[in-house]
Formats: structure tokens, C-alpha cells, sequence
């Protein structure tokens, strides 16, 4: 879907300067016969000449006649003629039913009296098809017949069993033909028609006399007729109208009038000879006759029609006509749309989306019809469900599907069924599709892209679901081109120097040998060739060099590269052969055409016929001539059907048809079209545009994000009601705004989990009550599936192993632990509500999270793809990036190797605590970075830093902890589970590290003691300012380190080195059926079996979720918003130095505690305790 394309070698700076010259005063050359579009270099000027001066011609725009049109195709009508004025042929009998009043009537009955002609239904031969374009077959038997012409022996490779064999044989022969493909001509071509100029060429060989020199007129020429004029009424009456133009190609609807003066009103119109869809009435109206019109249609032709008025007086006169022509084609997945002349633009095929621009008021259209803009439009290109167009100002319009933002209107995903501006004040000169997806060329040749940015083919620096953007984006840092092609999902140009550039999907090779699956940003293709144009299909890129060969690259499954295998290719690799084309065309399939002059070629998938060779289900590895095509000026391809203009403005296509993508007046499968099929005119559409409901689906629900949803309609009167039903809680309908939005009053969600029933939208005609449309409207749902917490800030991490997934954090952000990219500003100290995490680079968002984890003052994510990421504070290496710069990272940097070669890799659990953090590393190994003070990270120091990850040490001081499968980190402490057991190592004042006794701090990993031996059998850990607990496989929980405040659950308050047992809330057994826990500063939550919560110690901040501010050395029941049952569905805890939350089964998330940094994402005054949990509300987005 290449609609920016040139000839090779032709710059847009060359493009203006022929257009510049084109007007001071060009002129153009004379021919002998007169005929201002035959120069004396034409290369049928000499055999013109002779036909004119022989009286055989006459022109092709009476009554002025100065045209002979060359180009254009020959009718078997004006054939007729051609041979009857030649041959002097006698007046006959009509015979043929289809030529009664049709001005070539009298030539076709002489031709068969004469026997050249038999008719074009055999065996019946009831019928001429007068307006049906003549073959070189064809030609060859009219003249065969005529000259009496004897058998010779076949000579062209392609006629062999031709049903005109015999007599292109003869025609050769007697010199008449010498071939279609000089300078080999071993071809005819029988099947291609025949032209005005290669008619004039047939028949000047044919019928000048043996001892006539070449190019001069018999000796006494036969005198043509004289001009036809009108003579004067006998009152003066006279025929004013000299022309009916504007008569359209793409369609049935057309409306004229003929006028007449100095007469006496009322007229009655006669019509004297003219073309049969030419309806003429007798008030002198005009219209179409839509049963007798041609297909395609482009001659220009003349009527001659008699006047009478009310006095009796008459007159008549020829009436010159002339078509708007189409000027330009596209294709798009499954439709086609077209511009003529005037700046109008037509499509047909599939409507689903409203891609056809015609109001929606047809599902598909086999036919075209009309887009509905005042707009003078200069080009138009089609995507996979919508169209875009440039108007004369270089301002874009598109319509139809929206989902992605490519109608660049700003109003995702919002469709429209008519044109709608896209935004921003650009001037563009070329504008290019994808499926989903654009990009443009403004007047500075600077590439601007808008749309699916799901592979980074947008240019912009980023990739993923959520960088779509709905309005152009600038393209790298401002990259210049001359040429540019949009593909399926990657985008190529050409800059002024011959140096090709591409960016997006590099699945197969398309964007050349950079190694990379994606190109966010446009990268040079490797190679010492000078580009002048270049195109792209699916996956596959071809371009044209300064020679005119022709280099391809990429996915060559179905032989869409022209190369003898179909292997992929990741660098530009030239054709075999000597072709030299002057414009290729990628299709957003997996098949490529070109044009050589005027010949059009095309190869690969064929699995609708798209090639036009003639069958389907073929692939071709290598350039193939399209059968029975005509001269074509141009080329475009879609998903499986490719169009064309040929030389005449006509428009062809062919290719895949189930929804009218053709253009024949049928669809469905069975009705593909395997060669060129001229695209029939179609009729007005009656009616204003029924009511539509424009909104097809609603944009993702993101639960810590503000949601709006603007519901659109289209047709009827313009003025609609809504009803909405089925809304989740949290969302309401703004009636005054016509939108989904938060519920003011509670805007939390509360429900986010997957697979939501439908939103049901109905939508009314305010001025019509009858008129209604309903629907289902779907969504996705993006909510939390793993949560963290730091010291004061909390963080959670939605849709894991989706790249459409986000991490958000809120709370303390003084040193940039959110991880928004800020310190300061609105989001900076503080972020009260939800904010997204951006990406490594600074640029998009973090994906992919399958774990988070946060200290204090830094922030730590684990990847899906087994790497680390940190940000915030890193004075003393705790991010592991290698740095101790004081100014903090507000962006994730990535956790480097111990040599800081790169990224630590096989990452599989990470764990923060204060000013350090610990990861595990496949296949059991453990490192930590940051502070060394207290011996925290492992490593045996207790001062100093360790910027870059360093392995964790066993007892013996010597040898790395191996075969880790759990890690844990609190304030000063860290534990593992290795080989079974527990190892603890860091600050051990508070007997912390559950060796049995309080001491100094123990920089290497020491066991942790059970009553029989080192703890083995545990399932899950969490560490605290100074104390340590694990689950057991059997349910249990144990703890051990400081008591202050009762975060050891067993009521002693007392230090306890030694590892105790957690009870129950009543006291009277161990707590049972735990399976998680979370620790904060000073206290201990834990999950249940139950999928409910308990927390037991201090209480002061209201962070065990009670609903009071009391200390508790037992677990107390986390309470629901109310106060009144213990919370359900929980299914995670995470718990920070006086605040706790908690995530639910349905996917919400829920905090209790301190607030005094925001830290529970209620955007609640800080330093409000709260002492129940209640939801984190959606922030801004």
C-alpha cells in the first residue's frame, strides 16, 4: 500500500521543477495531421499522419477534432469504421441485436456483409459488442479477413493454440505485425488490446500500395466528410451548449442539461447519433443510461442532437464530451479507493469500519462509492480498515477503524464513517498506510508517523501496546526522505543521498542486517547502493537503484522477493534478470508487482489470484507479466488483490473479492478475478446515513488509572440519547459529557478482574425515538497481579507476560523510587496516586515485571525475561548499576554483572531492603549489592560499597552460598533458603539472624537454628527492621529477633534469638494454615488459607488493618472497609515500614496505615492514619 512513488531517479525537488517549467510556457510539437497530442516524434506520428490524410481518421473530440487520442483503446465499433472507410465497404443490412441506434451501426452491418466480422457470442453470433475493446488477436482476424491474407507457419512463442493462431501467422507474414517485445519479438501478445496508435500502424502496413514509400498518402486520397456544424434555425435558433464534461468514470450518477436560445421555448430535443449510455430526453436533461454504459469508459466522444421550438423552427449540432478520469488508485486489505481528477475520491469493498468514507451507510460496496467530503483531494491512500487522503492544502484526512489511533484525529478509539482532520498543522506532500498505521512526508521532506506502534514503526524511540500515538509523531530526530513505503509493520525510506533507511518489525530481515527484532528508530540499511524509490510489503522490503535494478530483502516464503529460493534475506539482494523497472510495489501481503514502461509484472503469494496470472494457489520465485493486461500508468497492491490505471484512466483490478475489493459488482468467495478486471461504475446512494453507533469497542480499563471512554454516534438527526448499563463499580456515564468516566464520589475499582461482562450502550435519535442502535461494547482489563512495598511508597506491577502490562508506585519520592522519571514537580517529593514506571531508556513504560520489591529511597523490579532493574537513591551502589553518583536515578537502570559487562542475566527472585538488595541468579546463586555497613550484603565486608552485584559468602567466609531457591531482605538483614535450610547474614543486635544468640553484626551467611538442628522445610520468609519470620510446609510460622512492639506474635516482648512459634489470635495454639507472609518495620502480616489476613505487633499507625491504633502480640484479623468481617480474597501482602496492603483476588488493591507520604494512594492528606484498609484509587494516567 505504496502510494508515495515516482519513477526512478525522480526526486520530489525534480518532481517540483518539471511542474514550475511545465508552466512558463512549455509547448507542444505539431504533427503533419494537425493533432495536438501527436508530436513528430510519436512513434506511430508517421502511420497517424496517414491514416488522417487517408480520411480513415477523423479525431477523437468532435467537433473540434484536433485530438486523436493514441493512447486509448480501439473499440470493435470504431474498428469497424476504421475498416469500413478503408475498404469502401457497401452499405448492408443490420444483423447484430446489440448495434441498433449505435453510431457505428452501418459500419458493423458492412464489415459482416463483407465477412471480416461474425460476431462475439459464437456459436450464436446474435451479437458485435460494439463498445468492447479489440485484442491484437482480434485485430489480427479482422484484417486477415479482410485481406484475403494466405497461411504461414506460426512464429511467436505465445500463440501457440491461440484461437487466433492461424491468423496472426498470416499477419506476420505479410509484414502487417512484427511483434509486441522489440527488439527480440518472439511475442504478439494476443490478449493485450490493441491502441489507437498500434491500430494505425496495423493498417497503414496493411493497405498502402506496394510502390508507395513508407509514411506517404495514396495518390488520391479519399476526401474526408466535412466537419460537422449546426446550420442556423430559420429564426435564428441556435444549439448553446458546445460540451457536456465532468461525465464520471466511477460512477452511474451524472446530470446535465442542454441548452438552446433565440428560439421560441418550450425545446424538444432529438438526439441524432451518439453513444447508447448517453440518456438524452426530450426537455434536453442528461443522465446515464446505467444498463448500456461501457465499463471504464474513457473516450473522449461527440453527440450530435437536433433542437426544435415551439415555432417549428430546428437545428442541430455535435456536442463534444469528456470524463472525469480517475488519476490515482490504492489498495487496502480488503478495499480499494481511487481519486479522479477533479480531487473526488470513491472506494469499494469492504465497509466494517467505515473505511469507505461513504456516511456507513453499506456494510461492503462492490461497486464505488462516493466519500463523502467537499475536500479537493490530491492523494489517497488505503490501510487495512481505514482510508487517508490529502487535500490541496497538504492537509490529512482519514476514516474508518480507529483503534489504534490511525485516523490521527486525537479521539482513540473513537471511528469515523466520513473524513476527519488529523491533527496538527502540517503540510504534507505523500502519505503512506499500514494496517493500522501511517506515516506521511511534510513540504520539508520530514517523515511524520501516527497510529500502531506495536513493533516501533512509528520511529519514535519506543515499542509496545500502550506507545500508539493518535496524532503524527516527527520520525527519529527529523529524518528527510525523497521516497517512503509503509508496510505491514515497518516503514522504509530514501534520502536525497541514495541511502535507504528503515524502522519497525525486522522479523525476517526487512529493515537489512542490523540483528535486532525491532527497529524503534530509523537505522540505515547496509549497502553501497544508490536508492532512488523503494517499497514494502508484510515482511519484505524492494528498492529501485539509480540503474533501474531492482534489490529485495526480507521474508521470501512465497517468493515475494524474485529470487530462486525462499529463504529469508537479510540484506538487499538484486533480481536476476535484466529488468529494469520503473516502479515496484510492496503489497501488504506476501507478493510484489512492478511496472516495466507500461507492462505490468508481479510475483509471489497467489493465493487469490493477486498475481493476474491467470490461476490461483501458484507462487511465482520470479517476475511474471500480468495476462491480459492492458498499459498501466500505475500500480498499487493490498493484502491479496492489486489495482491499476492504465494509460486510458482506467481503473483494473484484481485478486481476492469477498468483499467487493475488486470492484466487478460481486462478492464472496468463488468471485476472485485472476487477470485484470475493469472496476464497474457504481450507483448514488439514496438516503441520509442510518444511526451508527461509532464507538465498536472501549479503550482498556487500567484500575490505577483514570478511565474515560467517550462514547460517538453518526447519521440520523445529529442529536442523540444514551443508556448505559452494565458499568462495574467505579464507573458511571457522564450524560453531560458523553463519556464513561470514574465515579466522582468513588472512583476506585473495585473489580478488576478479567473476562468483564460486556457494557451494554444504546443509543437514540433525540429527534426520532424509533431509531435506536444497541451493542455489546468489550474491554480489556489491566489490573495488579503482584504488589511491594517499600519504606514509605508502594508499588504493584498489572498483566504479567503481556507487553501491554504497566508498574505503578505512589507514596515517597524524594530520591525517585516511584520511578516516573521525576523528583521534584507534581509527581516528585510525593505521588499520591498511582503513577506508571517509565521504561530503561527514559522513554515509554516499564513492561514485562514479574516481581517488585521496594527499600528505602530505591526501587527494584525482576523482568520476565530474567533481568533486574532498580532506580531511586544510589550514593551507595544499592541500584547494582555500577554507580554511586549522589544524584538519584528517577528512571529503572539495569542491574549489571559483577563485571559490569552488562546485564546480570538468569535473574529468577530479587529482594530490597535499606540501602541494598539481593538477587537469585540461575542456577542458584545469590548476590547482593549496595551498602556493606552491618554486613548486609553477604559479601564478608561491613564497610564500604559494593556498586556491582558481589556473591553472597557461606559460613565458612570462603565459599558462595549455593543452590538458593528464596531470598529475603529487611533493614540490615538478609536471609536465604539454600539446599533446605535457612542462612540469615547482616545486623544480628536484635538476634535477628536466629543463630541463637545476639551479636555483632555477621557479614556471611550463617544458619539459622531450630531446636534439632539448622531450620530446613520453609516456604516463604520476610524480614522487618529487626526481626525474621518463615512459613513452614506445614502451615506453621516461626520468628525470631526483636519483640518491642509484638511483631514475634507469641507475646514474650522480649529479644528472642532463638526461633518461637507464632499463636493464633485467641493464644491457645500455633497459628495454622499460612502461606505467605509480609513484614514491616515493626510488625508481621500473614496470608491464609482462607484467603484472609492476620497481622499481630505494632499497631500505632493503624498498619495491622484493625480498625484501632493498638499494639497486638497475637494476630488480630485484617478487617474489610467497613469494619464489620474479616477483608476476603486476598491473595497478596505487602507491608513497609507503617503501612500495609493487600491484594485481591479480584485484582484490587488495598492499603492501611501511615499515610504521611502518601504511601496508601488515597490522595488523602498526609499524615492521616488509616486504620482500615481501603482501595488505592486510579491516578492520573
Amino acid at each position: 500500500m505504496h502510494t508515495f512513488r515516482r519513477r526512478a531517479g525522480v526526486s520530489l525537488l525534480a518532481i517540483a521543477l518539471v511542474v514550475l517549467n511545465a508552466t512558463a510556457g512549455a509547448t507542444t510539437p505539431e504533427s503533419g495531421a494537425g493533432f495536438s497530442d501527436v508530436g513528430p516524434y510519436h512513434l506511430f506520428a508517421e502511420e497517424i499522419d496517414w491514416l488522417a490524410a487517408s480520411g480513415i481518421t477523423r479525431g477523437c473530440n468532435p467537433p473540434r477534432n484536433d485530438h486523436f487520442c493514441p493512447n486509448d483503446y480501439v473499440t470493435r465499433g470504431q474498428m469497424a469504421a476504421f475498416l469500413t472507410r478503408a475498404l469502401e465497404l457497401e452499405p448492408a443490412d443490420h444483423t447484430f441485436t446489440d448495434t441498433a441506434g449505435h453510431v457505428f451501426a452501418d459500419d458493423v452491418a458492412a464489415l459482416a456483409a463483407a465477412g471480416i466480422t461474425r460476431g462475439c457470442n459464437p456459436p450464436r453470433n446474435d451479437r458485435f459488442c460494439p463498445d468492447d475493446y479489440v485484442t491484437r488477436g482480434q485485430m489480427a482476424a479482422f484484417l486477415t479477413r479482410a485481406l484475403e491474407l494466405e497461411p504461414a507457419d506460426h512464429t511467436f512463442t505465445d500463440t501457440a493454440g491461440h484461437v487466433f493462431a492461424d491468423d496472426v501467422a498470416a499477419l506476420a507474414a505479410a509484414g502487417i505485425t512484427r511483434g509486441c517485445n522489440p527488439p527480440r519479438n518472439d511475442r504478439f501478445c494476443p490478449d493485450d488490446y490493441v491502441t489507437r496508435g498500434q491500430m494505425a500502424a496495423f493498417l497503414h502496413r496493411a493497405l498502402r500500395t506496394e510502390n508507395e514509400p513508407p509514411g506517404t498518402p495514396p495518390a488520391t486520397p479519399p476526401t474526408p466528410p466535412p466537419p460537422t456544424t449546426a446550420p442556423p434555425g430559420e429564426a435564428g435558433l441556435r444549439i448553446v451548449t458546445e460540451q457536456l464534461s465532468g461525465i464520471p468514470l466511477l460512477t452511474t450518477e451524472y446530470q446535465a442539461r442542454l441548452e438552446a436560445t433565440d428560439g421560441v421555448p418550450p425545446y424538444r430535443w432529438t438526439v441524432e447519433a451518439g453513444p447508447a449510455w448517453l440518456d438524452v430526453r426530450a426537455d434536453g436533461s442528461v443522465s446515464l443510461d446505467v444498463d448500456a454504459l461501457p465499463v471504464g469508459e474513457t473516450r473522449d466522444q461527440a453527440l450530435t442532437v437536433s433542437v426544435t421550438d415551439a415555432a417549428g423552427s430546428a437545428t442541430t449540432a455535435t456536442i463534444a464530451l469528456s470524463f472525469t478520469k480517475p488519476v490515482a488508485v490504492a489498495a487496502g486489505a480488503y478495499h480499494s479507493c481511487a481519486l479522479d481528477e477533479e480531487g473526488a475520491a470513491w472506494c469499494w469493498g469492504d465497509n466494517t469500519h467505515g473505511q469507505l468514507g461513504e456516511g456507513w451507510r453499506l456494510e461492503h460496496s462492490a461497486k464505488p462509492v462516493r466519500v463523502l467530503s467537499d475536500q479537493v483531494f490530491t492523494a489517497i491512500t488505503a490501510g487495512g480498515e481505514h482510508t487517508c487522503a490529502l487535500d490541496a492544502s497538504g492537509r490529512a484526512w482519514c476514516w474508518g477503524k480507529n483503534d489504534a489511533g490511525q485516523l490521527g484525529s486525537g479521539d482513540r478509539p473513537t471511528g469515523s464513517p466520513v473524513p476527519v482532520p488529523v491533527s496538527g498543522d502540517h503540510e504534507f506532500v505523500a502519505i503512506d498506510s499500514g494496517f493500522a498505521y501511517n506515516c506521511a512526508v511534510d513540504s520539508d521532506l520530514l517523515v511524520w508517523c501516527w497510529g500502531s506502534n506495536l513493533d516501533g514503526q512509528l520511529g519514535i524511540g519506543t515499542s509496545g501496546y500502550d506507545t500508539s500515538r493518535d496524532e503524527p509523531q516527527l520520525v527519529g530526530s527529523g529524518l528527510e526522505v525523497v521516497d517512503l513505503a509503509v508496510g505491514g509493520s515497518h516503514v522504509c525510506g530514501v534520502d536525497a543521498t541514495g541511502a535507504a533507511w528503515c524502522w519497525g518489525r525486522n522479523s525476517h530481515g526487512q529493515l537489512g542486517a542490523i540483528g535486532e527484532p525491532r527497529a524503534v528508530s530509523p537505522v540505515r540499511v547496509e549497502s553501497d547502493v544508490d536508492f532512488v524509490s523503494i517499497a514494502t510489503g508484510q515482511n519484505h522490503t524492494c528498492a529501485i537503484d539509480d540503474t533501474g535494478a531492482t534489490w529485495c530483502f526480507g521474508e521470501n516464503e512465497s517468493g515475494q522477493l524474485g529470487l530462486d529460493h525462499d529463504d529469508p534475506v537479510s540484506g538487499p539482494t538484486r533480481l536476476p534478470g535484466a529488468h529494469l523497472f520503473d516502479e515496484v510495489v510492496g503489497s501488504d501481503g506476501h507478493f510484489t508487482c512492478a511496472l516495466e514502461g507500461t507492462s505490468a509484472l508481479c510475483w509471489g503469494s497467489n493465493n487469490y489470484g493477486q498475481l493476474g496470472i491467470g490461476t490461483m494457489g501458484n507462487e511465482l520465485h520470479e517476475p511474471f507479466p500480468v495476462l491480459a493486461a492492458p498499459a498501466f500508468a500505475t500500480l498499487d497492491a493490498g493484502e491479496f488483490h492489486t489495482c491499476g490505471i492504465d494509460t486510458s484512466s482506467r481503473v483494473w483490478c484484481w485478486g481476492g473479492n469477498w468483499a467487493g475489493q475488486v470492484g466487478k459488482g460481486d462478492t464472496g468467495f468463488g468471485t476472485e478475478a485472476t487477470r485484470p478486471t475493469r472496476v464497474v461504475p457504481g450507483s448514488p446512494l439514496e438516503g441520509e446515513p442510518p444511526l451508527r453507533l461509532l464507538t465498536p469497542s472501549l479503550p482498556t480499563l487500567r484500575s490505577l488509572e483514570s478511565y474515560r471512554a467517550t462514547l460517538a454516534a453518526y447519521g440520523g438527526s445529529g442529536s442523540y440519547e444514551w443508556a448505559v448499563t452494565g458499568l462495574p463499580e467505579g464507573l458511571v456515564f457522564d450524560e453531560d459529557d458523553g463519556a464513561i468516566v470514574n465515579d466522582p464520589a468513588d472512583p476506585a475499582i473495585k473489580d478488576a478482574s478479567p473476562f468483564q461482562d460486556p457494557i451494554r450502550v444504546t443509543v437514540r435519535d433525540a429527534e426520532d425515538p424509533a431509531a435506536e442502535v444497541s451493542a455489546d461494547l468489550y474491554y480489556d482489563v489491566y489490573a495488579p497481579l503482584h504488589i511491594g512495598a517499600g519504606w514509605a511508597h508502594t508499588c504493584v506491577a498489572t498483566g504479567l507476560f503481556d507487553p501491554r502490562d504497566r508498574v505503578y508506585c505512589w507514596g515517597r519520592n524524594n530520591t525517585g523510587q516511584i520511578g516516573n522519571g521525576q523528583t521534584g514537580g507534581d509527581l516528585g517529593p510525593k505521588a499520591a496516586l498511582p503513577a506508571a514506571v517509565v521504561a530503561p531508556q527514559g522513554e515509554g513504560l516499564l513492561t514485562a515485571v514479574a516481581q517488585i520489591d521496594g527499600g528505602d529511597g530505591h526501587t527494584c523490579a525482576l523482568t520476565t525475561d530474567g533481568n533486574a532493574y532498580c532506580w531511586g537513591a544510589q550514593f551507595d551502589g544499592r541500584l547494582g548499576n555500577g554507580s554511586t553518583d549522589t544524584a538519584p536515578a528517577p528512571v529503572p537502570q539495569p542491574v549489571l554483572d559483577p563485571d559490569g559487562e552488562g546485564p546480570l542475566e538468569g535473574v529468577t527472585h530479587i529482594a530490597v531492603g535499606h540501602q541494598f538488595a539481593c538477587a537469585i541468579v540461575d542456577p542458584g546463586d545469590v548476590y547482593c549489592w549496595g551498602n556493606h555497613s552491618q554486613g548486609k550484603v553477604g559479601n564478608g565486608e561491613t564497610a564500604g560499597f559494593s556498586p556491582l552485584p558481589t556473591r553472597v559468602l557461606g559460613p565458612d567466609g570462603t565459599s558462595p552460598l549455593t543452590d538458593v531457591t528464596l531470598v529475603a531482605a529487611g533493614a540490615a538483614h538478609a536471609c536465604a533458603v539454600s539446599d533446605t535450610s535457612v542462612y540469615c547474614w547482616g545486623n544480628n543486635f536484635q538476634g535477628q539472624l536466629g543463630t541463637g544468640a545476639s551479636s555483632a553484626p555477621v557479614p556471611t551467611a550463617q544458619p539459622v537454628l531450630d531446636t534439632d538442628g539448622p531450620l530446613t522445610g520453609v516456604t516463604d520468609l520476610s524480614l522487618g527492621g529487626s526481626h525474621s519470620c518463615a512459613s513452614t510446609e506445614d502451615g506453621r510460622v516461626l520468628c525470631w529477633g526483636s519483640d518491642i512492639a509484638g511483631q514475634l506474635g507469641a507475646g514474650t516482648g522480649e529479644i528472642q534469638p532463638q526461633l518461637v512459634e507464632v499463636r493464633n489470635p485467641e493464644g491457645t495454639a500455633p497459628l495454622a494454615g499460612v502461606t505467605s507472609l509480609a513484614a514491616g518495620t515493626n510488625h508481621t502480616c500473614a496470608r491464609l488459607e482462607s484467603e484472609e489476613a492476620v497481622c499481630w505487633g505494632q499497631g500505632v499507625d493503624g498498619q495491622l488493618g484493625t480498625g484501632d491504633r493498638s499494639d497486638s502480640p497475637l494476630p488480630r484479623y485484617v478487617m474489610d472497609p467497613s469494619g464489620t468481617t474479616p477483608l476476603e480474597g486476598v491473595v497478596q501482602l505487602a507491608a513497609g515500614d507503617s503501612h500495609t496492603c493487600a491484594l485481591t483476588d479480584l485484582r484490587a488493591v488495598l492499603c492501611w496505615g501511615a499515610n504521611w507520604d502518601q504511601q496508601l494512594g488515597r490522595d488523602a492528606s498526609p499524615g492521616v492514619v488509616q486504620e482500615l484498609p481501603d482501595y488505592v484509587l486510579p491516578g492520573p494516567g
